[in-house]
């Protein structure tokens, strides 16, 4: 109505307000009982539908803690058939979740539920060998320390043990050896034996899996007859006639030999003469095994460990000589009088220690 009066109308105008959301079904994802696993290929799928028209979608995962949210995806439509491919890159197994966010050309929204799965335990990878190395010309070690590099784990799992195997053949039917251990290398405990052709090899465990066996390889032990010195000089230094002296206390030092190979060896000696006046197989010169600090170093009963007279024929001194660490080393002891008439002048005498393995 104007200010005359008179009456006046507008158009009808009709309108439809669109609130209903979009909606989703068929949600699902590739993940199985095994897989996937790190670095593996992972695909989702969602059937998006509303009843004017879809604008577009936003995927989203968990797998490190923290959402991450992929590029929208613009979708026209009714229907759309969402699929998604991701690769899988967390750590240490863990749980992922996932979900779509999506709207319509409303901008009326909608999220799928969460949705989780598991990405499954990599096997580590095997170990590589590092000593023995594979059939070695000359392998003489009886007790080897296995040597190996540490595994990895494409799952950056930590690698809790190490299974070692060690055979008599290459199919490890006939295992000599079968050891866990947190390091990567292992001390044999028993001799091997010589002649004998040994295969070993090693695996990793992540606490989930074992990774797959690493190469093999063989080696064969063969005899070694060895001995070092560790003292090969007596000095008496200066003695009067009638004067006895010996080796017995430490002052001086006698010979002492160390077995270096890997087997039991006897020890003999000879010498040439040391007096003028007496010849040698006399009590002027005499000789006796001790086992120094290392007890249980030899056969006592296949050795002299009494003074006897040196002669210039090679005779046994010590038998059996242990080759294990703790145990290889023995003393040959000397024992001098100077004979009433002997001149005074420098005295020598060569003194030869000879050893030989086990008929």
């Amino acid at each position: 109505m104007d200010a005359a009066g008179n009456l006046k109308s507008t158009s009808a105008q009709n309108f439809t307000l669109n609130i209903i959301p979009p909606r989703w079904f068929n949600a699902t994802d590739n993940s199985t009982d095994n897989t996937p696993k790190i670095y593996n290929p992972i695909k989702f799928h969602v059937n998006l539908t509303d009843e004017t028209a879809l604008s577009s979608y936003t995927f989203s995962w968990n797998q490190s803690g923290t959402w991450v949210n992929d590029s929208t995806v613009f979708i026209s439509g009714t229907f759309y058939e969402a699929n998604i491919s991701q690769t899988i890159t967390a750590n240490l197994t863990p749980r992922i979740s996932w979900l779509i966010y999506f709207n319509d050309t409303s901008n009326n929204r909608n999220n799928t539920g969460i949705f989780n799965f598991t990405v499954n335990n990599s096997i580590p990878n095997p170990p590589n060998l590092s000593y023995p190395e594979h059939e070695p010309v000359t392998f003489t070690d009886r007790l080897p320390r296995y040597n190996w590099t540490n595994s990895t784990d494409p799952d950056n799992n930590t690698i809790l043990n190490y299974e070692i195997q060690v055979a008599n053949d290459n199919a490890f039917s006939s295992i000599v050896t079968n050891v866990l251990t947190q390091n990567n290398s292992w001390q044999e405990t028993t001799d091997l034996n010589f002649d004998q052709a040994y295969w070993w090899r090693v695996r990793a465990n992540d606490s989930g899996n074992w990774s797959d066996w690493s190469v093999v390889r063989n080696f064969t032990v063969v005899t070694l007859v060895s001995s070092s010195l560790v003292t090969g000089a007596i000095d008496f230094g200066s003695m009067e006639p009638g004067q006895i002296n010996s080796t017995s206390d430490n002052v001086p030092l006698p010979f002492q030999i160390r077995n270096t190979g890997n087997v039991p060896v006897n020890v003999s000696i000879n010498s040439t003469a040391l007096w003028k006046q007496v010849g040698l197989n006399t009590s002027y010169y005499q000789l006796a095994a001790n086992t120094s600090n290392e007890s249980g170093s030899f056969d006592s009963g296949l050795s002299k460990t009494s003074f006897a007279n040196m002669t210039n024929v090679s005779e046994r001194i010590v038998g059996n000589l242990d080759w294990h660490e703790l145990t290889d080393e023995a003393e040959v002891e000397i024992s001098l009088e100077v004979p009433s008439t002997e001149p005074f002048e420098t005295k020598q005498a060569n003194v030869t220690l000879t050893v030989a393995g086990p008929p």
